[in-house]
């Protein structure tokens, strides 16, 4: 990782960081559980989804580096900015997966705490870390890029498909 690729994930973590707290604090409790449909989350379910999500996500990013390099990371090189221009794209509504569906195990303030603890962890990790990232894989397939999460959604490209996970 460079230092500019650092620096670029660093600010990324600190923005979504800052934009999820801001848009959650704040809350009542009214508003923290209210759902708008009954096939809809509420601020609580898509909390709890962030936080599933985010932890699963490092945990799959970081087991990946004890596997062998990625021989074939060099031809995804490029692919940056064609992921910038389509990630934000939220027509296609999809299925988060089981593992990171909202469990209503934890209250609000366990989930609060929980996300500062691992969102630290991440920062720490990625300011430290001299793990060669990029020519590992977190999937099948070469990776295209890192899983990124970006308020309700997290994306995972790999070279034959993009996973984007909404909240509703």
């Amino acid at each position: 990782m460079t230092r500019a690729e650092r620096a670029e994930l660093i600010d990324l973590l600190n923005k979504s960081e800052k934009e999820f707290l801001q848009a959650v604090e704040s809350l009542t409790d009214q508003q923290w559980s209210f759902k708008p449909g009954p096939d809809r989350w509420s601020v609580a379910e898509c909390a709890e989804h962030i936080v599933l999500a985010e932890a699963m996500l490092f945990e799959t990013a970081t087991e990946s580096l004890t596997g062998p390099s990625d021989e074939k990371w060099d031809a995804t090189l490029g692919k940056t900015e064609m992921l910038r221009r389509a990630l934000p794209n939220r027509s296609t509504k999809v299925d988060a997966p089981v593992a990171i569906r909202p469990q209503h195990g934890m209250t609000r303030q366990q989930l609060m705490a929980r996300f500062k603890e691992q969102r630290a962890r991440v920062l720490a990790y990625v300011q430290e870390t001299e793990a060669p990232l990029k020519t590992y894989s977190v999937a099948d397939s070469a990776t295209w890029a890192p899983p990124v999460i970006s308020g309700n959604r997290v994306f995972v490209k790999d070279v034959s498909t993009l996973a984007l996970w909404t909240l509703n």
